[in-house]
């Protein structure tokens, strides 16, 4: 026993044949998998989100607990909609990420951000006050890459090593891929002047039986104008 196959040197090709044909249907597993679990990765909570501010007033430390603002309303009022905890902010691009964001009105969303403040102690003014460009942007708690990535690979290492178990380790299966080798050896094969010629014999009886059936077609059609069952 070699490399733990089971009888090897025998049934080479059908054993083969059959790890190729199962290992092909393993990669599509896999690239299925990869399709969904981007699917998955995508609906995951999000945990954190990268907004493009304007209009600073302050400078934003990370750690800082920062306030969500909607649209100014007829009162000139600006609702709190949600919170979240800044984790870093880039002043040369104006980027700034937040996280652990929570959301405490029922009826806007994270695309309702209008402008964000992070308040200073009682009484004092806010230690920054800034109006969000874009719409922000959530990042997923985990990367879909890395998901993808690593579901894939365990269909393919599992598929792989199942392949193997079943077309070299395991005897029931090997022997049936064998015995099914060693019959395939019996069969005579045609040869390839024996392939053109019965190709040549199917496609010549094939127009035979169209022209008939053709032929008989026009001769029931005029058959039947003639006696006045069809127009002419």
């Amino acid at each position: 026993m070699a490399f733990g196959l089971y009888k090897p040197g025998q049934g080479y090709w059908m054993r083969v044949l059959t790890a190729s044909v199962v290992g092909a249907i393993v990669l599509a597993t896999a690239m299925w998998v990869a399709s969904e679990a981007k699917r998955v990765a995508v609906n995951l909570p999000v945990s954190a989100y990268t907004m493009q501010i304007s209009g600073v007033t302050g400078a934003p430390s990370p750690g800082s607990s920062v306030t969500f603002l909607g649209a100014v309303s007829s009162e000139g009022q600006a609702p709190v909609i949600g919170t979240a905890s800044i984790t870093s902010y880039d002043p040369d691009s104006g980027t700034l990420v937040v996280s652990e964001p929570s959301m405490t009105s029922k009826t806007a969303g994270v695309g309702e951000i209008q402008s964000l403040r992070v308040d200073g102690v009682a009484g004092a003014p806010p230690v920054l006050r800034a109006a969000v460009s874009t719409k922000p942007i959530g990042q997923a708690s985990i990367e879909p890459l890395y998901l993808q990535g690593v579901s894939a690979s365990v269909v393919l290492i599992v598929g792989a090593i199942l392949t193997y178990w079943f077309c070299a380790v395991r005897p029931s299966s090997v022997d049936f891929l064998i015995a099914t080798d060693m019959e395939m050896k019996k069969v005579n094969w045609s040869t390839r002047k024996d392939i053109i010629a019965s190709t040549y014999v199917v496609i010549g009886a094939a127009f035979l039986i169209a022209t008939l059936i053709f032929t008989v077609d026009v001769a029931l059609k005029e058959f039947f104008q003639a006696i006045g069952v069809l127009k002419t």
